[in-house]
């Protein structure tokens, strides 16, 4: 009985310690946040740009791709990286230090996502500058992918 005891106690003892852990935090680095979110937006450009490619190959070589065809393609290929990048974002948390900065830039994306989904062909013509905020703001905290956009 004493054995069964004993087992018992360093059974607990160890779930206690491996559940204690230490107390994992989460919070990135500025540095893990910068390297993360590079990674993110590295990867939607790369996304943005084979999908317009994909959507410009398959429309008929005999059309003109007039506007409708550039506002649906800036729509259906060129929104969709852009909001999972910035969802990806935003999903990182805000790093320590630099959490207030790091929100910002996130903010100014998705008000450059909703931008270019309220005036597609703005974007187009160059007038409607969805993300002149966002990029100024992700290349002043180090993120250089995302500031390239």
């Amino acid at each position: 009985m004493r054995l069964l005891a004993t087992v018992i106690g360093i059974v607990c003892a160890a779930l206690v310690i491996v559940g204690c852990g230490g107390g994992s935090d989460d919070t990135l680095s500025k540095a893990e946040f910068i390297k993360q979110g590079d990674a993110i937006c590295k990867k939607a450009s790369t996304k943005r740009e084979a999908a317009v490619v994909a959507a410009v190959r398959s429309e008929d070589p005999g059309d003109k791709h007039g506007i409708a065809f550039s506002e649906k393609t800036i729509i259906e290929a060129g929104i969709p990286p852009l909001t999972q990048m910035t969802d990806e974002l935003a999903d990182l948390g805000e790093p320590d230090p630099g959490a207030e900065e790091a929100a910002a830039v996130v903010e100014a994306y998705k008000a450059g996502v909703a931008s270019m989904e309220d005036d597609p062909l703005g974007t187009l013509r160059g007038s409607n500058k969805s993300f002149a905020e966002a990029t100024k703001l992700a290349a002043e905290f180090g993120l250089k992918a995302c500031s390239q956009l």
